[in-house]
Order: C-alpha cells, then structure tokens, then sequence
C-alpha cells in the first residue's frame, strides 16, 4: 500500500525581489516514476487557483515580458528548462526597479511565486512543460507587455533571437510598460519589511 505524502516543510527560499519566491517541492518516487505535490492552497493563499494553464514551449521560446495588474502567477515546470528574467515594478516596493534570473528546472521541483506588479519573461532552452496556476482568470486588459530587449528593461537574458508570439512581438517599450501600470500601482500588495 502506498504511503501518504508527509506534509510539504516550510522551505522558502528569499528572492531578490521581494515577495517573489521560489519554493521547493518534494518528489515522490516509487517504481512507477514520481509524485510531485505542486500546489496547495494552504501553502500560497493569495493564488486562489482561479484558472490553471499547461503550455508547452518548443526550445528557443520567450513567454512575456510582461506584466499583470491584478493577478498572482504560480509556476512549475512539469518537464524541461526554463531561465526566468524578472523585474520589480511596483513603486512602493524596497525593491522596485531590482532584476532578477531564476533557473528552473523540472529534475529539481520548484514553484515561482510572482505577485501582481512583477514583470516576468519565461525563456525556454529545451522542450518544456510548464504548468501555471492563475489567481484570477485571464483579462487581458490587466496583462501590460513590454518588449524583452528594451535597454530601460535591463534583465540580462541568455539569448539573442527568441521565438515570440504575435503579442510579445509587438510589446511596447519600458516607458510605455510603466505608463500602462500606473493605474494599478495603489493596489499592489507590499508585504512589511522583516
């Protein structure tokens, strides 16, 4: 019979920018393959898993930049490699304007936790499978894309020429970016220092 998965520890791991996180998962091997709790409620409360989306990126795949007004995303890798290129801009934020890389990689179990406010870009090397849990259903009108290569934007991405969609392709600049967020800047959620 199957042993029950003990429960997750608390394993956090502080980020650059505050209020992202990474956090490790437990795997659950046995002769079948493995196991891996993704998600809990209890572990994220502000995801609400509102909407879950599984994409699968070919290698050489950029997903953003952008950036959502409301909404908190919940990634995990489900297979593959993904560089994360990340920017902090909420203007009450000790960290607003601050960069950060995060590697992901499925063979080591991880969710990024990146909270409204949060420019985000999802670069793939290999074929991957990303699983992501939304906390709001998707509104485009809170989704503000900014052009990957933007010198204002200044992520130090591993790549020169990443495949793009349509949207991301025509993603405005920095400025722009900034302009369109301002609106939401009262509303993001800025946790207390310490």
């Amino acid at each position: 019979m199957p042993q029950k998965p003990a429960p997750m520890a608390e394993t956090f791991q502080p980020g650059e920018i505050q209020d992202v996180v990474v956090r490790d998962l437990r795997r659950f091997n046995d002769r079948r393959g493995w196991l891996c709790e993704a998600f809990r409620a209890e572990w994220e409360p502000d995801v609400a898993g509102a909407q879950v989306n599984v994409s699968s990126s070919a290698p050489g795949v950029l997903r953003g930049s952008h950036v959502h007004g409301r909404h908190t995303d919940y990634f995990v890798l489900a297979s593959g490699a993904a560089t994360v290129g990340l920017k902090d801009l909420r203007r009450a934020s000790p960290a607003f304007g601050r960069t950060w890389l995060v590697g992901l990689d499925a063979q080591r179990p991880e969710a990024l936790i990146v909270p409204a406010g949060v420019l985000h870009g999802l670069y793939f090397s290999v074929q991957s499978l990303l699983v992501s849990v939304e906390s709001d259903t998707y509104d485009p009108t809170e989704e503000i894309g900014c052009s990957w290569d933007d010198p204002q934007l200044a992520i130090p991405l591993p790549f020169r020429d990443p495949i793009l969609s349509d949207n991301d392709r025509r993603a405005g600049a920095f400025a722009e970016t900034m302009r369109a967020l301002e609106p939401w800047q009262g509303s993001f959620r800025i946790p207390a220092p310490g």
